[in-house]
């Protein structure tokens, strides 16, 4: 039995692609993880937040947040996972950007008003998994964490 709830918080083609309904949706709720799926290809990747994304433009600290890809969605053989090695720099949390993990813009992010569906990679705070430096989305996901 998993011992985990994963309740759909945040969807970005239902709810609006931008940081304020994500901040809206999934700020105060604890425990998140973010899945999204890269346009034009069968890549997905994310990342979990152990913690919540409240905040104006603050680091958050954590050893526990993590990345991920999935090279192939259909194949779970093709998922690697990236641990934080930068647990100061686990996390940014700023209502004008959506999920932000790692150091200065960023290991993975969503560029702000995301008017093009556009994130960005540039490994610093977690190890350099592959992820195209940038990149477009069919959508994003997040994910509420509940222990049950």
């Amino acid at each position: 039995m998993i011992p985990y709830q994963f309740n759909l918080i945040f969807r970005a083609s239902r709810d609006g692609n931008t940081a304020a309904p994500f901040h809206n949706k999934c700020d105060n709720k604890g425990a998140t993880i973010i899945i999204i799926k890269i346009k034009g290809t069968n890549q997905i990747v994310g990342g979990y937040n152990p913690l919540d994304w409240e905040g104006n433009a603050i680091y958050k600290n954590t050893q526990d947040s993590f990345i991920f890809i999935f090279n192939d969605y259909r194949n779970i053989n093709t998922g690697k996972i990236g641990r934080v090695t930068d647990a100061s720099h686990a996390l940014i949390c700023n209502p004008y950007w959506g999920p932000v993990f790692g150091l200065n813009c960023c290991d993975m992010a969503m560029y702000p008003d995301n008017k093009n569906n556009e994130w960005s990679s540039n490994p610093k705070s977690y190890p350099n998994l592959n992820i195209p430096g940038s990149f477009e989305i069919d959508d994003y996901e997040a994910f509420q964490v509940v222990k049950k």
